[in-house]
């Protein structure tokens, strides 16, 4: 089982999500966080540990989509004179070469997003990663760590002064307090199959359907139905459940769920790159699971970018 020392926090924008754009999208901003896996362990609840930044913005040389410009305030005008990703290639692959070893990639929803795309801009660019770059998809890991309907055991500022001297039993009552503090919030409802398919879908398009529905469910009630004046009697939640509300695992909502934390400044890609590192570094498990999930990022199939090249408008 690998050990990795270095942990490298990836996030992308981009001029669209793939299928609307016949799979040409392209990165108009990346960022790399660096932290070593030390740094990690040893980090206090809610504290940045020392990092190590690439932050990059890319001029991607073909329309952005009116979505993703809102979305992301990154326009066409703001990047013409940015370099484009072909002039960023050595920039990216230096600062991943200068990590120390094993380095690890980790992205949100970055096996069927952020992995393919970066891939496909090398491809395009007639350049590679280093062979050695590992890369694990966080989404993957947070939906395995939290699926036994509990919130992560989370890493307190007395473990930072104190060596790892609690027992079993401890680290059991603790996270049955965090449970508790919660509600319970991860329920067994949540709890979907890890065979996902190979969606097109994009961090940022997940975290625009998960406030659609929250803006539904802080709707006040009808002031005729106030549940304070009604005689029907109240249905009581399952165990692990909240009423019929659904867990999400969008980057920004682990946040607020883990870290206890507003989300400052969603959809750029270096602050998703620390909210992703935060949620990391208050969540014991995340490493050891990444030791034994992770691969080669050149395991990941780019994006196809001849997949609609064809007369129909459906995949060749």
């Amino acid at each position: 089982m690998t050990k990795i020392e270095t942990y490298v926090f990836f996030d992308i924008e981009t001029t669209g999500l793939p299928h609307e754009e016949r799979n040409k999208t392209k990165i108009t901003e990346l960022c790399f966080v660096a932290v070593l896996r030390e740094h990690i362990k040893r980090g206090p609840f809610a504290i940045i540990p020392p990092v190590s930044k690439l932050s990059l913005l890319i001029n991607p040389q073909k329309r952005i989509s009116p979505i993703s410009e809102k979305i992301t305030g990154l326009s066409n005008d703001l990047l013409k004179n940015a370099p484009i990703f072909q002039e960023n290639v050595h920039t990216i692959v230096s600062y991943l070469s200068s990590l120390p070893r094993p380095i690890c990639l980790v992205a949100h929803n970055g096996d069927r997003f952020d992995y393919k795309i970066l891939l496909a801009e090398f491809l395009d660019a007639n350049a590679t990663l280093p062979q050695d770059v590992l890369c694990v998809d966080s989404l993957t890991g947070f939906r395995q760590i939290l699926k036994n309907n509990i919130v992560p055991s989370t890493v307190r500022k007395d473990d930072v002064t104190t060596k790892s001297s609690s027992t079993k039993d401890d680290s059991m009552l603790e996270e049955d307090s965090l449970a508790r503090d919660n509600n319970s919030l991860i329920s067994e409802d949540s709890l979907i199959s890890e065979d996902w398919p190979d969606l097109d879908v994009s961090v940022d398009d997940w975290k625009e359907i998960d406030s659609l529905c929250s803006s539904f469910s802080e709707m006040p009630l009808d002031a005729n139905k106030s549940s304070s004046n009604s005689d029907e009697p109240k249905v009581q939640p399952k165990n692990g459940e909240k009423g019929n509300e659904k867990i999400s695992y969008a980057l920004a909502e682990l946040y607020k769920r883990i870290v206890k934390k507003e989300v400052y400044n969603a959809h750029r890609a270096e602050d998703d790159c620390f909210m992703l590192m935060e949620c990391v570094v208050a969540t014991k498990e995340f490493l050891p699971w990444a030791d034994k999930s992770c691969k080669s990022i050149h395991d990941i199939s780019p994006l196809d970018r001849y997949k609609y090249d064809c007369k129909t408008s459906s995949p060749c």
